[in-house]
């Protein structure tokens, strides 16, 4: 039985231009041989990043506790009020502002066990903490009062515009206007992953492995807009109050304070198989499967899509849970590599001299994937429900579903009779109707899947030694050689003219030659 142990400190500080946070890591590890078949690898690791603060104290973000809404300024006792200037906090305010995150231990068992001589089995589990993204840290530098944008209108031939308006007192900031950027906690982000797996060796340089992987993400970073609530539905259509009379801050801009919240979470399980020859007689190929299924109730794309409609809302944030949207269930790839039998060393035309110049150093290679279609979000227009914008760049807002997302109304209508050419749209359009006016819709998130994808990149390549320290190689590069079109993602706001509608693809076939000198 032996053993043996590692151990290290790290420490990092982060800057984004006048941000910073310091970073400090331990961690412990053992490899413990318990048996001639059987290896563990324990550790633990401890992460601590610093919340982020600014060199010159301008950090600003929403005091929560506040009913109306105030910004607290960071490193002091103060805090801003739209339409009244800088105020007592009441209390004092530390550089970070939000409270700093210590219980990050992060766990690691490994276990390696050999059960016969040409089978392993393998597990694995661990924690893995992630860190504050700076770019949220920046954002709460472009707050009131330091930071505010005013838009002047003046007629160009009489300008009525002086330096007392081109420079307003930051205390006239009216109420009800500005949009600040927050965050609401500093909760360390962190993802659970485990894996299981089999490799057995079938035949002479031929390894087949089967196995399971999975994940668990909490506290994971995700956009909103904190002037929703759950009350800011309006409760008589057929007398709406103002939506500034129903958000969480009236002393902010009513339709939205951008923002982000460490309540999202995320589960990945996948069942992956592959089967590798290694190179062998000229030959290596690795063909691999994964069958998969990724889950959140955040947004997992860099355009926010995915977001709930009213993001504050315990309601909406439970009917919010579906496919990733990097969620691929069926993903197949096959690679190779095959040094044709010809020339000097090969079966077949063993011979040096002018033959093996022009036979010889032939090479074949490709890379073929086919892959099942990424999910995605059906949207309305606008602000139906009149409850203020999404927390991303776009509308985040979705439609009733009334019927067959893929087929006729109710399941067997005629949708033809319907206006609707299954040869021209990509899914049923009667299936989505806007919702009334002042409600959300009933659609769930990322509930349809685009079209799939299948590939096929092959090379040839010619390798001819012109001495023994100088050789050339030739290339002849064939990318998606079978011209096979990946059609992108339907049009998916509901009454426009591209609702439905594959208006992209991605591009044909590329051929490329080269030659490279070898020395």
């Amino acid at each position: 039985m032996r053993a043996s142990s590692s151990g290290s400190f790290s420490l990092r500080s982060a800057c984004r231009r006048f941000n910073y946070t310091e970073l400090y890591s331990f961690y412990f590890q053992d490899d413990w041989k318990v048996a001639s078949r059987l290896t563990l690898n324990l550790g633990v690791r401890y992460e601590y990043a610093t919340p982020w603060r600014e060199k010159l104290n301008r950090f600003t973000i929403v005091d929560f506790d506040d009913p109306r809404g105030r910004l607290l300024l960071a490193g002091t006792s103060q805090a801003f009020v739209p339409g009244q200037g800088i105020v007592d906090a009441g209390r004092a305010i530390s550089e970070t502002i939000v409270d700093p995150d210590r219980n990050n231990w992060a766990p690691r068992v490994g276990l390696a066990y050999r059960p016969t001589g040409r089978t392993v089995v393998r597990a694995g589990f661990g924690m893995f903490y992630d860190i504050q993204e700076g770019n949220e840290a920046q954002f709460l530098r472009n707050n009131a009062p330091f930071f505010f944008v005013q838009n002047y209108n003046s007629d160009p031939l009489i300008p009525a515009l002086h330096l007392d308006t081109l420079f307003p007192s930051r205390v006239n900031l009216p109420s009800g206007t500005i949009q600040p950027f927050t965050i609401s906690t500093a909760r360390t982000p962190y993802v659970l992953q485990w894996n299981f797996n089999v490799e057995r060796e079938i035949a002479r340089n031929l390894l087949w492995e089967v196995g399971y992987v999975g994940s668990k993400g909490t506290h994971l970073l995700r956009r909103t807009n904190f002037q929703q609530w759950e009350g800011i539905l309006v409760q008589d259509p057929a007398n709406p109050t103002p939506l500034s009379q129903r958000v969480r801050f009236p002393n902010f801009s009513p339709t939205v304070i951008i923002g982000t919240e460490n309540g999202g979470s995320s589960t990945f399980h996948g069942l992956i198989t592959k089967l590798e020859r290694r190179f062998s007689s000229g030959l290596s190929f690795l063909a691999s499967y994964t069958y998969s299924k990724a889950i959140d109730d955040a947004h997992s794309s860099s355009n926010f899509t995915g977001t709930p409609s009213n993001a504050q809302c315990r309601c909406d944030l439970r009917g919010n849970k579906g496919p990733s949207a990097f969620d691929i269930t069926h993903r197949f790839i096959v690679s190779f590599g095959y040094e044709l039998p010809f020339g000097a060393g090969k079966p077949w035309m063993n011979t040096p001299g002018a033959a093996n110049k022009v036979f010889g150093g032939w090479q074949i290679n490709g890379i073929a994937s086919s892959q099942s279609g990424p999910p995605f979000q059906i949207n309305t227009q606008g602000d139906n429900a009149n409850i203020g914008t999404g927390a991303g760049s776009g509308n985040n807002q979705r439609p009733n579903l009334i019927g067959d997302q893929y087929g006729g109304i109710d399941r067997g209508a005629d949708i033809r009779g319907r206006g609707v050419d299954p040869g021209t749209y990509y899914f049923n359009r009667p299936a989505y109707t806007m919702p009334e006016l002042f409600r959300l819709g009933n659609l769930g998130k990322n509930t349809l899947r685009g079209p799939g994808a299948t590939s096929w990149d092959l090379s040839l390549f010619k390798n001819t030694a012109i001495t023994e320290r100088i050789g050339t190689q030739f290339r002849a590069e064939f990318f998606n050689a079978f011209n096979q079109t990946a059609f992108g993602i339907p049009g998916t706001l509901v009454g426009t003219p591209t609702f439905g509608v594959i208006t992209g693809a991605s591009g044909g076939r590329v051929i490329q030659f080269g030659l490279k000198v070898l020395f």
